[in-house]
């Protein structure tokens, strides 16, 4: 089925499709061309998620696929459960530089470790100026476990998508070396942290297509499938 085209720049377009399998490498090669470097998705919310996420194994490598997940105000889930004398804390960094260094250890040690090789070259790492004038207005949050971060979230100011109010996570992360009661705890804390600023504001976040793990976390929050942007690598 075509896709419904909602708006068309010098360098992306903008379409509507009635399911997400209908994003296919034939479609994306039929929008990236004649100077279009990067086409954005929306479909209805997917209500279920497939256990081994979603379908794009037929979409070629050459594009670099990234979903959007939203959750509507109010609509994040406490997760996990706290231990009678937890260990784990949440800290605000005290400095820029403290949330800087810890944004790019936790990014190189938990994400960039793994999946570097599939990301576009721009996404390999950002230096310690361009992360603090980033999230220079976010309300970010460290996970410490005797002292040591071990998750972090960095939430941006909300801003209007979609004619509503909403919040992008920028970042989230958690340890893969927690136990499973600690990651019990992590998920607990994190995910509490969230229902509190997103009370009565819609939040987003964007996931590589690439990381399962990462997209089934993010659905259990309350967090649905609705959109997806992808471009050549």
């Amino acid at each position: 089925m075509k896709p419904k085209i909602l708006r068309k720049g010098d360098d992306f377009i903008h379409c509507e499709v009635a399911y997400v399998k209908d994003i296919t490498t034939r479609l994306l090669d039929s929008l990236l061309c004649g100077g279009i470097k990067t086409a954005y998705f929306r479909f209805p919310p997917l209500k279920k998620f497939p256990q081994d996420g979603l379908p794009f194994a037929d979409v070629d490598a050459r594009y670099a696929l990234k979903l959007g997940f939203t959750a509507r105000p109010g609509g994040i889930r406490r997760l996990g459960k706290i231990s009678g004398r937890p260990k784990l804390h949440l800290a605000i960094p005290a400095t820029p530089d403290e949330m800087a260094d810890n944004y790019i250890r936790t990014d190189r040690e938990y994400f960039l470790k793994h999946f570097a090789k599939l990301l576009p070259e721009n996404e390999k790492g950002y230096s310690r100026r361009v992360v603090k004038k980033g999230f220079a207005n976010s309300d970010v949050v460290l996970l410490l476990l005797d002292g040591k971060t071990v998750g972090m979230a960095c939430l941006n100011q909300p801003r209007e998508r979609y004619g509503e109010m909403c919040r992008l996570l920028a970042w989230d992360c958690i340890s893969p070396k927690l136990t499973k009661a600690q990651r019990l705890d992590a998920h607990y804390q994190l995910s509490g942290w969230l229902m509190k600023l997103c009370a009565d504001v819609a939040l987003t976040a964007h996931v590589d297509a690439f990381n399962v793990r990462s997209q089934k976390f993010h659905f259990k929050l309350g967090m649905r499938p609705d959109a997806l942007a992808a471009r050549v690598r």
